[in-house]
């Protein structure tokens, strides 16, 4: 087109709409720098006076989002510098005004980055958005995805103050939405459970007190009439999570609690589902708590109360329930003759649901004393009577036969 242009086809002038089309195929086919100069060379020709190729907001976003889609080193400050073209372009050219995708695009890459300073990359340019909105420009109008991935921003990398920028975010979305009113500001239960996980992240020794704070701050205002803020399984399984990697010694009394509150209000929130994953995070409490005696016991006992109530339940176990279970008798250090029964009970349950898997027979071997363990075992110590410890593959198959791959689930991923 252009070189028929050059001989005098004067209608075979490539427009704006023939450099968007091929930018966005450009981008789309990952040949990211290509695209940009395509950019650059309208932005050029049009300052030397082709106002036929005056450059949008697409040509720009498209740059942006095929940057931030790459996953080579850089991307994101090249994505960056892209925006900043469209911010400079802006200013000399009002009527191209950048739109939320301009941002949106940049927060999301960020939100999944794990480089030095994601973090507030994110927010510098979540502040931006708002700054320019605040300023006339409308269509630069954060939604609560933006909100969402900035706190993300934190969460992916483990910041030990996630928590604290999540509810700072949180903030910046509640007086934007008063300022304005509009819809898609309004906090909800994404942006909440958003929060809660970013506490879960963060490690911080209150998460467990704060997650559950803003748990039942959810329930309370969805009483009150904000149904946007009904909480959901998410809502509990990150409060679960988080009680079961606190440090507080009456912790697994308080995750216990909260399974209690969520099986209550299942029966009136169709949101709410209980699974075995809910159980498996109070086990896990339980097994991972530490203090005075009078505290492990309390544990122990929360652990096998909770055991119970899942067999008895519509919710299956798994090969973890069992296993973490285990784990609980021989990590809260109680007497071996105290707490041999309770070990025997389980692995027989575990045996009849053919859930034995090799989590399960290193922590009935871990927990038990060497006596009991071959107690325990004797059907199979009687065929390999060489044998101090078995492997998965010496036990029959019956005991085995419904274990999944992968069963161990890890906590902080089940929500």
């Amino acid at each position: 087109m252009e070189q028929k242009y050059k001989a005098g086809q004067t209608n075979c002038k490539p427009n704006v709409r023939t450099f968007n089309a091929v930018i966005d195929a450009y981008a789309r086919g990952k040949n990211v720098e290509e695209a940009e100069a395509l950019l650059d060379l309208m932005i050029s020709r049009f300052k030397n006076g082709d106002t036929n190729l005056k450059p949008d907001c697409f040509t720009f976003n498209a740059c942006i989002n095929a940057y931030t889609r790459s996953r080579r080193k850089g991307c994101g400050e090249r994505a960056e510098n892209v925006l900043r073209k469209l911010l400079d372009f802006h200013a000399e050219n009002p009527d191209v005004q950048p739109d939320t995708r301009s941002f949106s695009h940049l927060i999301d890459f960020y939100s999944r980055s794990t480089d030095e300073g994601a973090e507030e990359r994110a927010e510098s340019i979540l502040l931006k958005m708002i700054e320019l909105y605040r300023s006339g420009c409308e269509s630069a109008l954060p939604n609560i995805f933006c909100f969402t991935g900035c706190i993300n921003s934190f969460s992916i990398n483990n910041h030990p103050d996630a928590g604290k920028h999540a509810e700072r975010i949180h903030s910046l979305c509640s007086d934007l939405y008063l300022e304005t009113k509009i819809s898609k500001l309004k906090p909800n239960t994404f942006l909440m459970n958003t929060i809660i996980h970013a506490w879960l992240k963060s490690g911080d020794s209150s998460a467990g007190e704060r997650t559950e704070a803003i748990l039942l701050g959810m329930e309370k205002m969805f009483i009150e009439g904000m149904f946007e803020m009904q909480t959901n399984t998410r809502t509990y399984g990150l409060v679960l999570a988080a009680w079961a990697k606190s440090q507080n010694a009456d912790k697994a009394t308080r995750a216990k609690n909260i399974l209690n509150l969520m099986t209550l209000n299942s029966q009136t929130n169709k949101n709410i589902c209980l699974n075995v994953h809910c159980y498996n995070s109070v086990i896990n409490a339980a097994a991972f708590t530490e203090g005075a005696i009078e505290e492990r016991l309390r544990a122990f006992q929360v652990a096998t109360f909770t055991l119970n109530e899942l067999i008895q339940s519509d919710v299956d176990p798994i090969s973890t329930s069992f296993g973490t279970y285990l784990k609980a008798c021989g990590k809260l250090a109680l007497s071996p003759s105290f707490i041999e029964p309770y070990i025997k009970k389980a692995f027989t349950k575990c045996v009849t649901l053919g859930l034995v898997n090799e989590f399960v027979l290193i922590q009935v071997k871990i927990s038990s004393t060497s006596e009991a363990y071959h107690r325990l075992l004797k059907p199979v110590f009687h065929r390999y009577p060489s044998k101090d410890t078995l492997r998965l593959d010496d036990l029959p198959e019956s005991w085995r036969k419904n274990i999944e791959d992968g069963s161990r689930d890890i906590i902080d991923n089940e929500w």
